[in-house]
């Protein structure tokens, strides 16, 4: 079960195609009680974190939970302590880099954490490293092949742009422009079909027939394994873009 909040380039459709239930948190109507209490919505949450979680428990109702994995900058053991209340037993895992606060978790993933970085975290147990890297079985699967023509590469003529998959500053649309003049047999460009840039980037490709536009793609392993050079954003790519060797 999927519990996210309806903002602009949210996931729901493309949860909802993968055949996951999914239940959609209202945008926030601008009210004070709904902003005065935590984050600005600078911090990507839109509410303040207590009444996300009151939101969150109303939302799924009566539904049995046994585990909940968190995955968000601004919720942390505040926002999980009333879900604890309300499903006894309830066992979390939290996804998280920043290790500024105290989520609250029995389990946190940290896959950017170096083997030698203090402690701070306060699970049972910290799942950190590039081991733990949340990649799909596709990955490994090509590895071998990708790094073999890594090194036998030639010319740049492939080119992958990933902007992250709600691409909310525009910044595929800017590597397109930089790229104009480049000669490039093809620019394959991954994000979310729901971005708010997705209609700017589909009159370019309209025009420029070496772009080519793969919207919720299921296949970015093979993108990255066929691409000679990719214009990537900070987040879970990185760890798909280094399994793959691409610059």
């Amino acid at each position: 079960v999927f519990i996210c909040r309806e903002l602009p380039g949210h996931l729901g459709p493309h949860i909802a195609r993968c055949g996951f239930e999914l239940h959609l948190l209202p945008a926030p109507g601008g009210s004070v009680e709904s902003r005065s209490a935590g984050p600005s919505p600078a911090d990507g949450l839109a509410v303040s974190s207590a009444e996300d979680a009151r939101q969150t428990i109303e939302r799924l109702g009566d539904q049995a939970l046994d585990a909940i994995v968190v995955d968000h900058y601004a919720l942390d053991a505040g926002w999980l302590d009333p879900l604890r209340a309300r499903w006894t037993g309830l066992r979390s895992l939290a996804i998280d880099d920043l290790d500024d606060r105290q989520l609250g978790a029995d389990l946190v993933l940290d896959q950017t954490r170096a083997a030698f970085a203090p402690r701070r975290y306060r699970p049972l147990c910290l799942l950190g490293g590039a081991r733990y890297a949340l990649l799909q079985p596709a990955f490994a699967a090509l590895r071998a092949s990708a790094l073999a023509r890594r090194r036998s590469a030639g010319a740049v003529r492939r080119l992958l742009v990933t902007p992250g998959m709600a691409d909310t500053r525009g910044l595929a649309m800017c590597a397109l422009h930089a790229a104009e003049g480049l000669a490039l047999e093809r620019i394959d460009v991954a994000l979310g079909q729901q971005a708010p840039s997705w209609p700017d980037l589909r009159a370019w490709a309209a025009g420029h027939p070496n772009v080519h536009l793969h919207p919720s793609t299921p296949d970015m392993a093979r993108l990255i394994h066929d691409a000679d050079l990719a214009i990537g954003a900070g987040g879970m790519s990185i760890w798909e873009r280094c399994c793959l060797g691409l610059p």
